[in-house]
């Protein structure tokens, strides 16, 4: 995922952060620390994922500062410490991204187990941050029923006709 994203984007530039959105046992934060560690990562999950999120980056990177966040105002506080380089949010606290400017936002294979709402709230959290283009690295299935019945589909994920897509294709190391 990291070297496909990298075909496409240059993750250089600081002052922007990273976003991942459902990482699972923290992979994708510890490579994003770990390629750009001038940039930032927030960590957002369901409570009890999300600390296994932050301690397995705590394995991958010991030496990381990080803040768990729960609103906007520690989000502010988190951003102004340059000495913290992975802030953790829970997912009932999302609204909380808001502060930060996401240059770069990552879900992979989590949005699948959100009800649609929940989807397009993380659509219109990205569409508003505060950085001046985010890029968006979303592999998704195309289909799935959840086990109370809703059904998921990735083309009505909220996608504007206006949205630049780098790349649609099958993820062929999810198969």
């Amino acid at each position: 995922t990291l070297a496909l994203i990298r075909e496409h984007l240059d993750l250089s530039p600081a002052g922007e952060c990273n976003l991942v959105i459902g990482d699972g046992y923290g992979v994708m934060s510890a490579l994003l620390l770990l390629h750009a560690p001038h940039r930032r990562t927030i960590a957002v999950n369901l409570t009890k994922p999300l600390l296994l999120d932050l301690a397995y980056v705590r394995r991958a990177v010991p030496d990381i500062r990080l803040s768990l966040v729960a609103n906007g105002e520690e989000m502010r506080a988190a951003l102004a410490d340059e000495s913290i380089r992975l802030i953790g949010v829970r997912a009932d606290d999302f609204q909380s991204i808001q502060e930060a400017a996401i240059g770069l936002a990552v879900n992979v294979v989590s949005m699948q187990e959100m009800d649609p709402p929940v989807v397009t709230d993380y659509f219109n959290l990205l569409r508003r941050n505060k950085a001046e283009r985010t890029a968006f690295y979303c592999c998704n299935k195309l289909h799935k029923k959840l086990a109370e019945g809703t059904e998921l589909n990735f083309n009505d994920y909220p996608w504007r006709p206006g949205d630049e897509i780098l790349r649609d294709s099958i993820c062929p190391w999810s198969q």
